[in-house]
């Protein structure tokens, strides 16, 4: 899936196999396409992409239950797929 191909992406840029300025970049722009699409959360709950943490765009601004959550101040859940 395209959420799998992000987090590998993701981990390479963490070790340092992909530039850092590049690959935040490249993933911004990826997550960007992502806003408005459904997710799965880590706690199987679905959500929409709301607005991307350019800072953190693994973590962005969630809709789920009639709340937005900023992913980037929850450490509790975290996105496991995004559909669609």
């Amino acid at each position: 899936s395209i959420f799998k191909a992000i987090q590998v992406i993701q981990q390479e840029i963490l070790i340092g196999k992909l530039n850092a300025k590049i690959g935040l970049l490249f993933l911004n722009k990826m997550m960007e396409s992502m806003v408005g699409n459904d997710a799965v959360l880590s706690d199987e709950s679905r959500c929409k992409i709301i607005r991307i943490n350019p800072y953190e765009p693994m973590r962005p601004l969630i809709h789920r239950n009639d709340s937005f959550i900023d992913l980037s101040l929850d450490n509790l859940i975290q996105l496991k797929d995004i559909l669609g």
